[in-house]
């Protein structure tokens, strides 16, 4: 039985990091609710690319100044 649990584990854990990253650009359809696409997906990453490169480079500029 722990074999079985490892296993779902260890696919639902990929599926999720997977979904982290992909899709690059966004799929669905462009319906809007309150400002917001609804029924599609983008990965986190790829949506909010601009503010985590924003984070890091005010981070790395902080540390190495």
């Amino acid at each position: 039985m722990p074999f079985v649990a490892a296993g779902i584990g260890y696919v639902t854990k990929i599926i999720a990091i997977w979904m982290m990253f992909n899709p690059i650009q966004w799929l669905g359809f462009e319906t809007r609710i309150a400002g917001y696409r609804v029924f599609g997906w983008q990965g986190i990453v790829p949506r909010r690319a601009t503010f985590m490169a924003s984070i890091a480079c005010d981070t790395m500029t902080r540390v190495m100044v």
